[in-house]
């Protein structure tokens, strides 16, 4: 089970979002500025949905503050305005999705989804559960990329080549 931080100011939209989230099994708080937000983040979450524009400051501006802490959790945007330049600066700084109001509850369930998928890929895990207050990242054996064969032929070269 999940722990999902909704931050968001409109409390009809987060009320949705937060059934939305405990119908898929796993637990939503829900905030309506940033400040709340931050004292939220004291206790680790798999994901946060945050609203770019909340009454005391821009979501953008905690991006940082989010990724810093020790669950480093997945971040989706959610907001209502059309800002390609606030899309463009999100993504940049490394935020799961960017979904802008309203959209569907498929669309949201699906990056939900899709982010806690990755959090498991990436072997995020809970040393003895959310009770002891952190989470790491599971360490694994570093992999080799493919790289392109140096002989002419493509990254699927079947051909043993000194690497």
């Amino acid at each position: 089970m999940a722990r999902v931080l909704i931050i968001d100011d409109d409390e009809d939209f987060s009320a949705l979002l937060s059934s939305m989230v405990k119908r898929a099994g796993h637990d939503a708080l829900a905030v309506a500025t940033i400040k709340e937000g931050v004292q939220a983040l004291r206790e680790p979450c798999e994901v946060v949905f945050l609203d770019i524009h909340l009454p005391d400051g821009s979501g953008l501006g905690i991006l940082e503050n989010i990724r810093e802490t020790p669950s480093s959790p997945e971040i989706i945007i959610i907001t209502g305005f059309d800002d390609r330049g606030a899309a463009e600066l999100a993504l940049k700084n490394g935020v799961w999705d960017y979904i802008r109001k309203p959209s569907s509850i498929k669309q949201m369930q699906l990056a939900l989804l899709r982010a806690l998928q990755y959090r498991k890929e990436k072997g995020y895990q809970s040393p003895g559960g959310p009770e002891n207050g952190w989470y790491h990242r599971k360490e694994s054996a570093s992999r080799r990329m493919p790289q392109p064969c140096r002989q002419g032929g493509s990254r699927r070269c079947k051909r043993p080549h000194q690497w």
